[in-house]
């Protein structure tokens, strides 16, 4: 069941957009580079953003780019924290350059996003960025 400051949140997210923009992170720069450690084993967390900035924000589109074997089998995770210690949100396979999340996920103001990657051969590497909404 949902609390009360989780109700007011998903309304203002989803229904009261006035007050709301979305963002990429990072922001004003390029993708960050995920490695994976061998055959469907995940490598080291990167840091995609420090923070999600002053205000909570809202994880809700995951953009893939570039991935070093294309016809690899590729699965990228986005966390919440710092490296090395992130905490799962989510898990995307890689299918399509874009994913956008059937709903969006809660993420706290200054909080930073992790992310990492497995690829079916090995030490592929993707590029990736996260769509945030902001001031929800």
């Amino acid at each position: 069941m949902a609390t009360p400051t989780e109700v007011r949140r998903l309304y203002n997210a989803l229904v009261n957009s006035g007050n709301i923009r979305y963002t990429v992170l990072p922001a004003g720069a390029g993708s960050v580079a995920l490695t994976a450690a061998g055959a469907w084993a995940w490598g080291a967390q990167a840091q995609v953003a420090a923070s999600v900035g002053a205000v909570d924000a809202w994880l809700y589109q995951v953009a893939m780019e570039n991935p070093s074997a294309p016809a690899a089998g590729n699965d990228v995770d986005i966390m919440v924290g710092t490296a090395p210690a992130g905490v799962h949100l989510a898990e995307v396979p890689f299918f399509a350059s874009l994913v956008n999340l059937p709903f969006p996920i809660y993420i706290a103001a200054t909080i930073g996003v992790v992310g990492r990657t497995r690829s079916s051969i090995g030490a592929a590497t993707i590029a990736v960025k996260v769509g945030v909404i902001i001031g929800a």
